[in-house]
């Protein structure tokens, strides 16, 4: 044995320094960058997959079966056949345990969850159809219950045939700690089964109805008596006597006393959180040993409710809480009377101010938590992936060691949170009262701070599940040292008897066990057998040796649960029953009211803790998986709900949010100020970090933050361009403001709507028939040849025909339409021209424009050749008073109306013009040389081609003939024009008067050009300028200038009104001339 177990300590140590030593150069690539950036690489497999890379089961299986293990243990079958039964009775505990912990928990807990919000007010026939497909799960659960049962029973009957007073066993004198506390084990799970059915308000109801409708039903397991009926089951009838068994029950007094222990240690060392995992399994055995014993050990019970006045409230699964110290009332009722009832009202207070306590309780850790997992991740990286140099055999284990370390101050620092938020969030439903937003927010902050030690371990899963069997190896060559240390001190020449004999032989086949592979079955084996070896061997081993004994094979137990424990203790399945938290998380994340905890360098790759919080509502997902026919049900559920949050109170808010920001930066030079800049300030910096958050999966499909608000932006900028086309730049410059504030995360697609004024614009013919509605409503500008729509009160924009209009137009029916539009034109001038005359030869116009003709002949000398401009303004009211029409205007502005007619007739023609030579120019500007054209059809006839292709090329030279022609002469339709009015007008030699339209236009040129076109009919522009009447207005305006000056230079300042006058002339005057000029 010596040499063997020497012989495999050297191996294994050997073993460790060669794995290392390949750890360096496996790790060279994976460690070059930081966490954080390992951690993203990560990211998507925490978010999306649906199973964890931590999960490791580093157990290893093997056919060997517990019988075969526990064969010859001691060499006294009797002993060996009780140490096989109580092995295998722990064993279906254990397996029981975890059997409820993946289905019949998450079956109860779930049950109605699906309807509990969108469906409360639920009719009978729903609630039977439904409380009808989960009657086999509640046959199941039952099944699971006498199983339990039956197990209790036969545990209790061996234990009390074990410690009788009438048979006596090597294994009597023994107090088995570990089959007391699997007992307690079996209790906790009838405990739990209890306390969530009593959670799950709806399923009882929906029972209650049920069971109303079928008398017969019994109600056993919803009247939350799973554990009454366990521990009151009849076992007397076996023969088995509690009351009076001493013996068993000064071991029960054993185990009690040894898990008070732990617990007080526990409560020393770690703190209140750490005991509570403990202190379930030991009020359930205090209380069974006064159920079966009905007698009180008054010190223990003041020692346990000293512990419980620290930890009144436990979390038992989920969000149900159960109450120690109500529960050891109900269960033993003596127990509070032996205790002061000071400590009962401790109790009682401690539980009413739990939630005045919360707040102040929550914060504290969220501070604390961010700092030492802060810590914790550095020290984490640099330990568990930084590179290390070829080691000597002690720095090999010392260095294996320190990682294990660093991996259980992980796992203890996620326990210690979740602890807290597992008491505090349940205490708040229970209660019913409202939880303020900083709180929520702050149990958010910390369940981001869980899944972040969760995201940590699993971004280094190859190196802590590297670790993990190494260190499993060292620690069985540990024991198996302490073992051969043991052995030294029995000579194997010596004899040895009784008690001793049995214990080294359980000690040797201890050594067997741990040689082997580690799995559960092993461990529970050895533990059993190593309690009974050393408690046999007590007198002859130092308390060093046997303590260091227990400690290793917890060790050994607490590795190979590693990955178990960390996926425990980062469950955050409680929050579904905290969904109220998740609105108030979302909203803030734009409200920015409570800042992340913590460098965000540490405390999250992406400097959002969404993708963190949806890890946590996956395992939500997972209980549910388990929840039998009801999962797809409740996923769907869930999902819509979770989605509609996201959906209100983020993207909604968000997409306002940064929609609000581009018009703000869009707009800036309009010095338009947000009525809070300090927020508009960092709107930009603080969004852009959750707009570029990688797309993470959320059961059946993907968050795409980017992509969502790329698509509303898409959308609301097609939409409102469509509306308003007027705005298509301010829209064009959101867009790129977009990319440029907010990063490649903002794809904005193109609308592919066009921009400015429509090419094609009004068509040519559609001009041509309304001709005299187009002259009325459209002005015409001379310098840039475009006729703009009047503007009135119900218009937003106006048309506008250029000659690109024109031309495009041509380009659509050909250059045939020039000659039908001017024909068009020609014959709407002839109608205009002939109420021209009619106005002209009226009597009343034409007496008075004769006698300005005369009078200016006779004065024109002593008028230095200028009509005044007093006549003018005269003779404009005399015609003014012959009448007026029903829009207020005179006889003589229904002709200046009828002269700009005219002019925009003239300038419609111009452009016709200039739309031709366009049309013109881009039709012929493929050919090389305008004035050395290739004949097509020679060519073609000396290619000796067919008839067909040579009629082809005669009628092409034609076109080209044509273009070239008109590209290069055009038609003067204005001296066309002139020659044909010309000859008619001239007989007649009328004087034309005009007066300036008031309002304000954007130009009216049309006036200009008619007044212009008449003069060359009439050939009276030698006889225009003579009037001089440019000269005359200029006189008239400086004249007016000088007397305002002189006014102001002899005005009396004390009279305001004067002033005011004055000003508006001083005003009005010089814009006139600038007008004029």
């Amino acid at each position: 044995m010596s040499v063997t177990l020497e012989a495999s300590q050297t191996a294994e140590v050997a073993n460790h320094e060669i794995s290392l030593e390949e750890e360096n150069w496996q790790f060279d690539d994976f460690t070059d960058g930081s966490l954080e950036a390992s951690a993203d690489n990560y990211w998507t497999s925490i978010a999306s997959n649906n199973c964890s890379i931590v999960d490791a089961d580093l157990s290893l299986q093997e056919n060997t079966t517990i019988a075969q293990l526990m064969q010859n243990t001691t060499k006294d079958q009797e002993l060996d056949k009780m140490l096989l039964v109580f092995s295998t009775l722990c064993c279906e505990i254990k397996f029981l345990k975890k059997l409820a912990a993946n289905k019949f928990y998450p079956m109860l807990l779930f049950y109605g969850e699906d309807q509990a919000t969108d469906n409360a007010d639920e009719n009978q026939g729903e609630v039977f159809e439904k409380i009808t497909a989960f009657l086999p799960q509640i046959i199941e659960l039952s099944q699971f219950i006498d199983r339990c049962q039956v197990v209790y029973r036969n545990m209790m009957c061996q234990l009390a045939a074990l410690y009788s007073k009438k048979q006596k066993h090597p294994l009597s004198s023994v107090s088995l700690t570990c089959l007391m506390e699997h007992v307690a084990l079996l209790l906790g799970i009838m405990l739990r089964l209890d306390e969530i059915i009593l959670f799950n308000q709806i399923l009882r109801e929906h029972w209650g109805k049920y069971k109303f409708m079928v008398k017969s039903i019994e109600g056993e397991i919803f009247d939350q008596n799973i554990l009454v009926n366990c521990i009151s089951q009849n076992i007397e009838d076996s023969g088995t006597l509690f009351l009076n068994n001493k013996v068993l029950k000064d071991h029960f007094q054993t185990a009690v006393h040894v898990m008070l222990v732990e617990a007080e240690n526990a409560l020393s060392k770690n703190g209140e959180f750490a005991a509570r995992s403990s202190l379930v399994s030991l009020v359930l055995l205090f209380c069974l040993h006064y159920h079966l014993f009905r007698e009180l050990d008054v010190k223990m019970n003041k020692r346990l409710w000293d512990i419980m006045k620290k930890t009144a409230a436990i979390n038992l699964i989920g969000p149900v809480v159960w109450y120690a110290p109500e529960f050891v009332l109900t269960s033993v009722p003596p127990s509070g009377k032996s205790v002061d009832k000071k400590v009962l009202a401790a109790i009682d207070n401690t539980r009413q101010s739990g939630l005045k306590d919360a707040p102040a309780m929550i914060q504290k850790q969220l501070h604390y938590a961010t700092v030492a997992v802060a810590q914790w991740q550095i020290n984490f990286e640099s330990g568990m992936l930084g590179k290390r140099k070829t080691l000597s055999e002690k720095s090999v284990l010392d260095t294996l060691k320190s990682k294990m370390r660093l991996c259980y101050a992980g796992l203890n620092l996620a326990r210690s949170i979740s602890c807290l938020v597992k008491i505090i969030l349940p205490i708040y439903i229970d209660s019913g009262q409202q939880m303020s937003s900083k709180v929520a927010l702050q149990i958010m902050r910390l369940i981001e701070i869980i899944k972040m030690i969760h995201l940590t371990i699993t971004s280094s899963s190859y190196a802590v599940n590297k670790h993990l069997p190494l260190m499993m190896q060292n620690l069985q060559g540990f024991m198996l040292r302490q073992l051969q240390v043991v052995f030294r001190k029995f000579p194997k020449n010596k004899e040895l008897k009784g008690d001793i004999a049995h214990g080294v032989a359980a000690l040797k086949h201890v050594a067997l066990i741990v040689a082997g592979p580690v799995n559960p079955n092993r461990l529970l084996c050895c533990n059993l057998m190593l309690e009974y070896a050393l408690q046999k061997l007590r007198s002859q081993l130092r308390d060093e040796e046997i303590s260091g004994l227990f400690d290793n094979m917890g060790q050994l137990h607490k590795v190979m649960t590693f990955s178990e424990s960390v996926n425990e203790a980062c469950d955050c399945v409680f929050l579904n029953w905290g969904k109220a938290c998740i609105p108030v998380y979302l909203s803030n994340m734009l409200t920015c009211k409570l800042q992340p905890a913590g460098p965000n360098i540490l405390y999250s790759p992406s400097n959002s803790g969404i993708p963190l919080i949806f890890a946590a509502l996956k395992d939500i997902v997972f209980a549910m998986d388990n929840c039998g026919p009801q999962a797809d049900s409740l996923k769907f559920s869930f999902e819509t709900e979770i989605l509609d949050y996201v959906e209100k109170y983020l993207m909604t808010p968000l997409r306002l949010e940064i929609e609000t920001d581009l018009r703000y930066a869009t707009h800036v030079h309009l010095n338009v100020k947000d009525s809070n800049p300090v927020k508009q300030a960092v709107v930009s910096n603080d969004l852009k970090p959750l707009v570029n958050l990688r797309p993470f999966r959320f059961m059946s499909g993907y968050i795409n933050i980017g992509e969502q608000i790329s698509s509303h932006l898409t959308q609301m900028f097609y939409n409102l361009t469509t509306i308003t086309p007027q705005d298509w730049q301010a829209y064009t410059a959101m867009k790129f403001c977009a990319l440029e504030r907010y990063g490649d995360a903002i794809q904005i697609l193109d609308g592919k709507l066009p921009q400015q004024t429509l090419e094609q614009g009004l068509d040519v013919l559609e001009i041509m028939r309304n001709i005299h509605v187009f002259v009325g409503h459209y002005y015409y500008n001379l310098n840039n040849q475009v006729f703009v729509e009047q503007a009135t009160a119900n218009n937003r924009h106006v048309n506008t025909i250029n000659i690109r209009h024109i031309a495009n137009s041509m380009r659509t029916h050909g250059t045939g339409i020039m000659n039908t539009t001017v024909n068009y034109s020609f014959q709407y001038l002839t109608k205009q021209f002939r109420i021209f005359s009619q106005f002209l030869y009226d009597e009343h116009i034409k007496g008075k424009l004769i006698k300005e003709i005369r009078f200016f002949r006779e004065k024109k000398d002593q008028l230095d050749q200028m009509y005044p401009y007093e006549r003018a303004e005269k003779l404009n009211k005399s015609i003014r008073r012959l009448g007026l029409t029903k829009d207020n205007l005179s006889y003589l502005d229904e002709f200046r109306k009828l002269i700009s007619q005219i002019g925009n007739a003239m300038g419609f023609v111009r452009m016709i013009r200039s739309g031709g030579l366009n049309t013109c120019s881009h039709a012929i500007e493929f050919v090389p040389d305008l004035d050395d054209i290739v004949s097509f059809e020679e060519q073609v006839k000396a290619e000796r081609l067919s008839s067909e292709t040579e009629e082809a090329a005669r009628i092409f030279d034609t076109c080209l003939e044509n273009l070239n022609k008109n590209f290069a002469e055009g038609t003067d339709y204005f001296r066309l024009f002139v020659s044909v009015f010309s000859p008619e007008f001239r007989k007649a030699k009328e004087q034309m008067l005009k007066k300036n339209k008031t309002g304000a236009l954007f130009t009216d040129d049309g006036f200009a050009m008619g007044v212009s076109f008449i003069l060359a009919l009439l050939d009276q522009n030698g006889d225009y300028d003579s009037l001089h009447w440019f000269d005359s207005i200029a006189a008239k305006l400086k004249s007016e200038m000088e007397d305002t000056v002189s006014r102001q230079k002899s005005l009396n300042s004390n009279n305001r009104e004067d002033q005011k006058q004055l000003q508006v002339t001083l005003t009005h005057v010089p814009v006139t001339c600038l007008m004029f000029n």
